[in-house]
């Protein structure tokens, strides 16, 4: 019961995460220590010369670390779903799980603290992400389930996939049958 109450808060966390997009980023305290370096983020927002037009690296930096450390609003973050992920997954895959969830994590970041005009991955993604892990840690699929995420994370990217494709349907019954990757 206190699990199911946390990974409640968790997803009610990140959909304050989506309510707080409306407002401007506050300068938070220093880069989370377990979140990829900053240089990757300043590089990705330095290719980006349509964002760059519309959103200061300050700006972009610190949305990257409210996807990872949370916020103001709501204290959990991209890495409180990794940890919980990693502790939930068996010794015998929890080193692949670590590389993919980290791996995940870093390429939605990186598309997601853009200026909302440009991004293509949403807030109401990030929290049907978290709530789809959480049913697959459940069900024992999470390597599955994250391989599918980042498949269609790069199928956006590449405009291989519409965003509005996203949905619960896309991941239903929760990571148990889970679509093929495109």
């Amino acid at each position: 019961m206190v699990e199911h109450q946390r990974l409640r808060d968790l997803s009610w966390g990140l959909a304050i995460l989506v309510a707080g997009c409306a407002f401007a980023p506050i300068a938070g305290p220093r880069w989370p220590d377990e979140a990829p370096e900053q240089a990757y983020f300043a590089r990705a927002y330095d290719a980006d010369p349509a964002n760059k037009a519309m959103q200061t690296r300050n700006a972009y930096l610190d949305w990257v670390k409210q996807f990872y450390s949370g916020s103001d609003l709501y204290p959990y973050g991209w890495l409180e779903l990794q940890h919980w992920l990693l502790r939930a997954t068996t010794a015998s895959s929890r080193e692949e799980a670590a590389a993919k969830i980290r791996r995940l994590g870093q390429e939605i970041a990186a598309e997601w603290a853009k200026d909302n005009q440009l991004r293509r991955i949403s807030s109401a993604m990030l929290v049907l992400w978290s709530e789809v892990i959480q049913k697959a840690v459940e069900s024992g699929t999470q390597l599955a389930t994250i391989d599918k995420i980042e498949a269609d994370v790069t199928a956006i990217l590449d405009r291989r996939l519409p965003p509005e494709s996203i949905s619960a349907e896309r991941y239903a019954p929760w990571g148990t049958a889970i679509p093929e990757p495109i």
